[in-house]
């Protein structure tokens, strides 16, 4: 008896609390289900805390339907994020319109202000008077565009057409040294005969 007490004991796995004998507790169930799908621990990380193994807490959440609803939950998570960082990103679209159309509208008063000064001035020039106004209208374009004022006129029409703005950059140089003379040219047609 004494030799057979000195031999090693054999190492034995421990058996699991359930199994096909003994069915899991509702209580041991519910626990796994807040584990699994409102903090989306993994089968591997409850498995210890509630005495399952890891393919029992898993097939556990395959039989109960937890794994479709923690995928349809995870999709649906992913759908709001995207929708919230649609929402952010439209905010800030409309955020840059508002700022683009209230300085466009200052440029085209300030425009409008210089056209009149170079009414005023003797030495005012119609070229000069002539890119001003145009300036003001490219400013007034692009803050009713930046509004959406002709988009909405254009909807209520039934047309389609969008507002295309052209910018130009004017130099600090005099209107005389930019503007180039331009010579007369004769053009001669002559006509080509087919014999």
């Amino acid at each position: 008896m004494v030799a057979e007490l000195a031999k090693p004991l054999k190492p034995t796995r421990p058996k699991p609390a359930f199994g096909p004998g003994s069915p899991i507790p509702i209580s041991t169930k519910l626990t796994v289900r807040s584990f699994y799908l409102l903090q989306g621990l993994k089968p591997s990380q409850i498995a210890p805390m509630v005495g399952l193994s890891a393919q029992q807490v898993a097939n556990l959440a395959i039989r109960e339907g937890w794994s479709k609803q923690r995928t349809a939950k995870k999709a649906e998570k992913e759908s709001r994020a995207l929708e919230r960082q649609d929402a952010r990103a439209e905010a800030e679209i409309d955020q840059i319109q508002r700022a683009i159309a209230t300085r466009t509208e200052e440029l085209s008063v300030k425009t409008l202000d210089h056209c009149a000064e170079i009414l005023k001035s003797p030495a005012g020039s119609e070229k000069e008077l002539q890119m001003a106004s145009g300036a003001a209208m490219n400013f007034v374009k692009i803050a009713r565009m930046s509004r959406g004022l002709d988009q909405r006129q254009s909807e209520r029409n039934g047309a389609g057409d969008q507002l295309s703005v052209n910018l130009f950059v004017v130099r600090g140089e005099p209107v005389e040294s930019a503007a180039k003379k331009v010579e007369p040219v004769e053009i001669v047609a002559t006509a080509l005969s087919t014999t």
